[in-house]
């Protein structure tokens, strides 16, 4: 009896997954995704007349194909159903003749205002939506990730596939930005998420990445898990790559890779210095800044895709190559995606430096050099100046001297020192949402933004920034 109700919800599962097009246009595009040469198991499964050996079958190509585990595919039929009802629920509640009646709906749920909604609605559905977005987020936001795509009509199996998965993630950036403009990290995040290319998009590929999205914006908890480490000014984890064989000479080309790591969906993400050896013994010019981001491939066959964006002209250009490390022998290879071409003209293959244990008299000197110039030498000062010109952000620590935070329940205030002058500059904590989350113990920064040359109070930590001209001078 157990393994019947087991292979019972399998079933039900599998026809609302096929129903609702998690994975791909039709049960023909579903077969072909999973091996079969035809769609007659998948209509057997709709109509419920399939064996328990073929749903397992089909199930676990599933899991294989799209690299889930059974709590993934129970999750997103939870997600299906829960969008269905909120969306038969919030449908009489709107006027849906209003141009920006879905973008309402989405606003609501990410602040919590229901004062509209009739009495039946805030007694029967709130409820449930408060305690789904409070003990599982990834089914409130799938919920509402779905309930947008499908108020909309948006169609993702198309031919420009592409375009449309970043003109949703682009709408829904657009909705949360306005909400929470103090979030700069989170809208760089959906920057990043847009430009990360995939071989194939689906309904679920949309959920993750839009899920990922809301989460950035409106969980402070959730950047801190994710965010590991600064972007901005810290001296992290780091390595130097040549080219294989080469010699420390001037002219010389050695590649500081810098890292930040985000728990996303990447292996990895680095500043990367490009830098020249100049005529004297430890000097280097920085020649190009940009960033290295080492995703994971949809599948094993797209081989692992690397992201490189660099700025010009105060905008973000990206190129794309597919990546191989051999780590026995430290080697890093490149190769051109034939879309791209070798916009940025890497090379072939790098070689990290040894700093421990360096192999040979070539590899020795690169150590000796290199270790002095992370250690002793201006590796941090030139890697944070070119960081301040790439990003277009100043450190003004220099300037700003902190001299303490206070938290209370009604504001936060900041006592500043600069030019020989003390002053306290006062926020109410109900300006922002996320400023009731943090501990006055957070690590701070003082920095100017060259975009539009204003001082920011920033938590580099959190990926907040807010004017300090938003603050009030108190004394």
């Amino acid at each position: 009896m157990k393994n019947d109700t087991a292979m019972s919800e399998k079933l039900e599962i599998l026809q609302c997954l096929i129903e609702n097009r998690m994975f791909a246009s039709s049960s023909s595009a579903l077969a072909q995704e999973l091996g079969y040469k035809g769609k007659m198991t998948f209509y057997r499964i709709m109509k419920g007349e399939i064996s328990e050996k073929t749903v397992e079958e089909v199930w676990e190509r599933l899991k294989t194909v799209y690299y889930l585990e059974d709590d993934d595919l129970y999750a997103i039929t939870r997600i299906c159903y829960a969008a269905k009802e909120f969306y038969e629920a919030v449908l009489p509640e709107m006027n849906i003749r209003h141009p920006e009646w879905v973008e309402n709906v989405i606003m609501s749920l990410v602040e919590d205002t229901y004062d509209y909604h009739s009495e039946a609605f805030k007694k029967e559905v709130v409820p449930v939506l408060k305690e789904w977005k409070q003990e599982e987020p990834n089914l409130f936001w799938g919920m509402a990730v779905l309930f947008y795509i499908r108020a909309k009509k948006i169609e993702p199996y198309q031919k420009e596939a592409c375009t449309i998965r970043r003109r949703l993630l682009h709408e829904l950036d657009e909705i949360l930005y306005a909400l929470y403009p103090e979030n700069l990290q989170a809208h760089q995040a959906a920057q990043n998420v847009m430009e990360t290319p995939h071989s194939s998009f689906s309904v679920w590929r949309l959920l993750f990445d839009a899920i990922l999205l809301f989460r950035y914006y409106t969980e402070t908890d959730f950047i801190r898990k994710v965010a590991k480490s600064a972007v901005l000014f810290d001296w992290p984890a780091r390595s130097y790559w040549i080219a294989p064989g080469a010699n420390y000479q001037e002219g010389e080309t050695v590649w500081l890779l810098v890292e930040n790591d985000f728990q996303t969906d990447a292996y990895g993400l680095y500043v990367v210095l490009r830098l020249t050896v100049g005529k004297t013994i430890d000097a280097f010019h920085v020649d190009e800044v940009c960033l290295f981001q080492f995703l994971t491939a949809d599948n094993e066959s797209d081989g692992s895709i690397l992201s490189v964006a660099r700025m010009s002209n105060g905008q973000k250009d990206s190129c794309y190559y597919v990546y191989r490390y051999e780590e026995e022998k430290r080697m890093l290879y490149f190769s051109v995606v034939p879309e791209y071409g070798n916009k940025y003209g890497l090379p072939e293959v790098l070689q990290r430096v040894d700093l421990q244990s360096p192999d040979g008299k070539d590899e020795k000197v690169w150590s000796r050099i290199m270790g002095k110039f992370d250690q002793e030498g201006n590796g941090r000062k030139i890697y944070q100046k070119a960081l301040e010109d790439w990003l277009g952000i100043v450190d003004l620590s220099a300037q700003y001297s902190i001299k303490n935070v206070i938290l209370d329940r009604t504001f936060f205030s900041l006592v500043l020192e600069s030019a020989g002058a003390t002053h306290t500059y006062r926020l109410s904590v109900s300006r922002y949402a996320f400023l009731s989350g943090i501990h006055p113990s957070s690590r701070i920064m003082i920095t100017k933004h060259r975009e539009d040359e204003a001082i920011y109070v920033e938590w580099p930590l959190l990926g907040y920034a807010v004017r300090l001209a938003e603050f009030t001078q108190v004394d």
